[in-house]
């Protein structure tokens, strides 16, 4: 571990009921974080940026004005999360990128990152599911 703030969001996590594995990497501290009804995440911590990622895929959805003007109207209306179409996309489904960063680790401050974030991904991410160009 490069960081100790590592540790602590680890068991911050874990008591939120995610299972937690944590990777070896000399450049950053990354954790990867799975839940059975909470987005799954992964955590990486570069010095003292905390990034929280939430993955997700959906059916094949082509690039479009239209896909990133939704992306701009959801980006707007989000206050803790930023979405984002990843640079490269792998295999037939469409891969779409939901995060939040913050500096440091401070356990009320990211706890309530963390169930914004949360919030905010269950409300949008059906709009890409039913994402139709279209329409």
């Amino acid at each position: 571990m490069i960081n100790p703030s590592i540790k602590d969001i680890q068991t911050h996590l874990e008591f939120l009921g995610y299972t937690v594995e944590a990777l070896k990497n000399h450049e950053a501290d990354t954790l990867i974080c799975r839940h059975g009804i909470r987005s799954n995440l992964s955590v990486r911590i570069v010095k003292d940026l905390v990034i929280v990622q939430a993955r997700y895929v959906t059916k094949p959805i082509a690039e479009s004005v239209k896909l990133y003007k939704m992306i701009e109207a959801i980006n707007h209306d989000t206050f803790v999360t930023k979405w984002y179409v990843p640079t490269t996309q792998e295999g037939p489904d469409f891969r779409i990128i939901a995060e939040f960063y913050t500096f440091g680790y401070v356990k009320e401050t990211f706890g309530t990152l963390l169930e914004l974030h949360e919030k905010e991904c269950r409300e949008h991410i059906q709009k890409f599911t039913d994402f139709d160009e279209s329409k």
